[in-house]
């Protein structure tokens, strides 16, 4: 697994949702049943994820992964 980097990827996430509580998000969490998650906070993760990771996410990634582990493989899968 990608230790270091899923880290990097989930302070990321964390910094784009500043009002969950610490420890809340991890590689289990669900991005969408946030309490911020929003169509505008979709917007701004999908932008942010291009600008660190040069891949555009979809909603079909987002709708297909149950966490955000499983969101990472797949900004991994394409970079690759």
């Amino acid at each position: 697994m990608h230790s270091k980097e899923l880290n990097t990827f989930l302070d990321l996430m964390r910094t784009l949702f500043p009002e969950e509580e610490n420890g809340v998000i991890s590689e289990k969490t669900d991005v969408k049943r946030l309490k911020e998650w929003s169509s505008l906070q979709n917007m701004i993760v999908v932008s942010e994820i291009d600008k660190v990771y040069d891949v555009i996410v979809s909603i079909e990634d987002f709708n297909s992964s149950s966490n955000l582990e499983e969101l990472f493989e797949k900004i991994q899968s394409k970079r690759n």
